[in-house]
């Protein structure tokens, strides 16, 4: 967890992984290395993790949440945070993520209908933009 805290995400892959080797039944440890992998941006193997993660104890949320921040970044708005909340429904980043998938979407059709985002439209997005936080995504349009 040192290396994650340090931001050292490939040497903290690489304990995860010795410590599934040792426990292949540890869900925290696959919970661990998704985000790892996550914040390298390899988010195949993030969800592949995230998933096994829930597979080995479907009542750990946070499985959830990361297998959801995944799947945001894979444009699976749809998909995203709808199985955590069969879980937790009042997990409060899965229902801010719920939000931010819903923040997104709205973005994605008024730039596909506008060709832009205007001012009018930032601001009425303004009082539910502060979920952004809870999230490290970008919040310009794809």
């Amino acid at each position: 967890n040192e290396y994650f805290k340090q931001q050292k995400y490939p040497e903290a892959i690489k304990h995860y992984t010795e410590s599934i080797k040792r426990n292949p039944n540890n869900p925290k440890a696959y919970f661990n290395r998704a985000k790892c992998y996550i914040k390298l941006g390899e988010l195949p193997e993030g969800l592949k993790d995230a998933e096994k993660c829930i597979e080995l104890d479907p009542t750990f949320t946070e499985g959830y949440t990361w297998k959801a921040v995944v799947q945001f970044f894979m444009k699976q708005y749809e998909k995203a945070y709808k199985e955590g909340l069969k879980h937790d429904t009042n997990k409060t980043s899965l229902l801010y993520g719920v939000q931010r998938c819903v923040l997104q979407i709205n973005r994605i059709i008024h730039v596909s209908l506008f060709g832009h985002l205007d001012n009018s439209v930032l601001k009425a997005l303004k009082p539910i933009s502060h979920i952004a936080r809870f999230f490290p995504l970008s919040l310009s349009p794809s």
